[in-house]
């Protein structure tokens, strides 16, 4: 099947080709971009978008779409470090309406926490905070350190699998039920995450709109976001994406 290309130009659509050649340029970028997902593919229109949007990182956009659509069947075990723990979650990307992007190259105040939903065509864009050990200094408003080490209290780096929702009563945590997802990591940068008990959480010092600086907290590690969004973030569970990206 011949793939129709689009060439995106300053964030503006030129006519469609057809060629064998895939590529993109995009405003945040100077050099053009290889596409990796395909037209007529149900993932395109949204991974189209992101790459237009000034606002997402287009190199975590073109590294996270890549491993969804390589692994998206099964996972290739040969390229990742798993663990033990719950192989039955690693044999495959279970959920597929859901790839969430955590771009920890911004700060703590921008929007940096990208949700795509493909069922709903829509690409929500949240706030996340970061582990409070990837900190040089007490107060940084942006991740400079990542660890995979227990005791750390840093994010890790690198793509997992979201597994089961919970409820827990830990103080930082927004309102339960169901108010964190187990995580899988499943590359050697963040294979610990069990271990180390970081999750996806609701958390009470996030918020939806920024006032100052303090208005977003710190983690230990863990992928937070405002309770507010708690049901989006129930969606991405049992099996979905998420890829945390530095550079």
């Amino acid at each position: 099947m011949k793939v129709l290309n689009l060439i995106l130009l300053n964030s503006l659509f030129v006519i469609p080709l057809v060629s064998t050649l895939k590529t993109v340029k995009t405003l945040p970028v100077g050099q053009p971009q290889v596409l990796v997902v395909p037209n007529d593919s149900p993932f395109s229109k949204l991974y189209l978008e992101a790459l237009k949007n000034p606002s997402i990182n287009p190199k975590a956009v073109q590294k996270s779409f890549k491993f969804f659509m390589k692994n998206k069947d099964e996972l290739k075990k040969e390229n990742l470090c798993l663990g033990t723990d719950n192989v039955k979650n690693k044999v495959k990307i279970r959920n597929q309406d859901c790839l969430i992007i955590a771009d920890y190259t911004k700060s703590k105040l921008d929007p940096r926490l990208h949700v795509f939903k493909f069922s709903e065509n829509k690409i929500h864009t949240l706030l996340t905070a970061h582990g409070k050990g990837s900190n040089i200094k007490a107060d940084d408003l942006k991740a400079t350190k990542f660890s995979n080490t227990s005791g750390s209290l840093q994010t890790s780096l690198g793509f997992y699998l979201t597994d089961h929702a919970y409820s827990s009563s830990k103080n930082t945590f927004g309102p339960g039920p169901n108010n964190g997802i187990k995580l899988d990591g499943i590359e050697c940068t963040n294979n610990n995450a069990k271990k180390r008990y970081v999750v996806m959480h609701t958390a009470k010092y996030v918020v939806d709109e920024i006032k100052d600086n303090s208005s977003i907290g710190y983690s230990e590690g863990c992928v937070t976001f405002s309770p507010t969004q708690q049901k989006l973030m129930l969606s991405c569970a049992n099996g979905a994406l998420l890829y945390n990206h530095a550079e």
